[in-house]
């Protein structure tokens, strides 16, 4: 999770890590971790400029695992907070 403008800044610190210091449950905050993991392996770290290792149904995949937790942190966190996410590429 990333912070994208000031207020996030001077509210919570900074503009990364936030999943660690906003309210969010711990079955989420593991989701999110879980998450971060699953899209470091759409990377070739040995040729990072390369094509992806991750065939179209697992960028779909992690898409809609994406878009699910969305619509969790959006709940959890309530209308205090605008949370969306970005595709990759956007």
């Amino acid at each position: 999770m990333w912070g994208m403008n000031e207020a996030t800044k001077s509210s919570w610190g900074g503009y990364s890590g936030l999943e660690t210091i906003l309210p969010l449950s711990d079955s989420t905050k593991a989701k999110l971790t879980e998450l971060t993991n699953i899209h470091d392996d759409a990377l070739d770290w040995t040729d990072p400029g390369g094509p992806s290792p991750w065939s179209n149904a697992d960028f779909d995949r992690f898409e809609k695992e994406a878009l699910a937790i969305l619509a969790v942190i959006q709940t959890e966190l309530g209308p205090d907070f605008r949370v969306w996410y970005m595709p990759n590429g956007e």
